[in-house]
């Protein structure tokens, strides 16, 4: 297979995967339990793409690697680090261009030109810089103890990375429901009257008796803060414990960080509630 065409294969591997976490549901099934403004969430947006364009490309190229009849093929880590490496250039071009915008002052159809011709950039640079780790290639079956690290490193930091990216600085929905609350009191701004308003619902309390912990679990569990007329948006996902069982809320919630109306899970029974402030 000529070098145009596996660059081409892995580039577009690597393109698929970051397309992943273009679609806002999709991105917060990838990325999760954070409070950020948005410049925040754009920041780690960005961060998310090369890592799942990294990871992508590897996979792609592994799979060039294990189906070529050569002896000696690509090497996956050299192709996906390559690829990666160019499209992180304009990644930072990007992010130059998005820190300067307040200064420049750039009209609205226009900065949105200058955005898609320096993705394309982008990607072509990953192009270029995967066909040029076409170059190095090795033994399917090398030996050598480096090579063998090498290819163990780059899938395993691509995964240790999107493993950040989706729990942050959350302790595990295997943490108790004492030590997960306390985070969420760290985490969200206003997870004080989240608490109180789930505490105080009728309809819960029915089910549960008595609240003693209301902590974040497995499930969506992000907030866009913006102080400005859009208000604070998202979704949370809590383990609800009281005297008399557990169950799950889930709630979406715009301007206010408040729960309102959700569904309640319990005793595998799912029922959409409202618990008016």
């Amino acid at each position: 297979m000529g070098k145009n065409r596996i660059a081409l294969l892995v580039t577009v591997g690597g393109l698929v995967a970051a397309c992943i976490s273009v679609p806002p549901d999709w991105f917060f099934n990838l990325v999760n339990y954070r409070d950020m403004s948005i410049p925040s969430w754009s920041r780690l947006w960005l961060i998310a793409q090369p890592v799942l364009y990294g990871f992508g490309s590897y996979m792609t190229a592994l799979v060039i690697q294990q189906t070529s009849r050569q002896e000696t093929a690509i090497e996956p880590a050299f192709l996906s680090l390559g690829g990666t490496t160019g499209l992180l250039a304009g990644v930072g071009i990007i992010i130059l261009l998005l820190s300067l915008q307040p200064s420049i002052q750039v009209p609205y159809p226009l900065s949105l030109v200058v955005f898609v011709a320096t993705a394309l950039f982008s990607i072509l640079l990953s192009f270029f810089a995967t066909r040029f780790a076409c170059r190095f290639k090795r033994r399917r079956s090398n030996s050598n103890l480096k090579v063998l690290l090498l290819r163990a490193l780059v899938p395993f930091v691509f995964i240790l990375t999107l493993i950040w990216l989706h729990y942050g600085s959350f302790p595990g929905a295997l943490a108790s429901a004492e030590t997960r609350q306390q985070w969420a009191y760290q985490e969200f701004g206003n997870y004080k009257e989240v608490v109180e308003s789930v505490s105080s619902c009728k309809f819960i309390l029915e089910r549960v008796g008595s609240v003693e912990f209301v902590a974040p679990t497995s499930g969506k569990n992000y907030v866009i803060s913006d102080s400005g007329s859009s208000g604070h948006n998202g979704k949370l996902t809590l383990e609800v414990v009281g005297e008399a069982g557990t169950g799950v809320a889930s709630f979406g919630f715009h301007i206010d960080t408040h729960a309102s109306a959700g569904q309640f899970t319990y005793q595998n029974k799912t029922e959409t509630i409202t618990c008016p402030r």
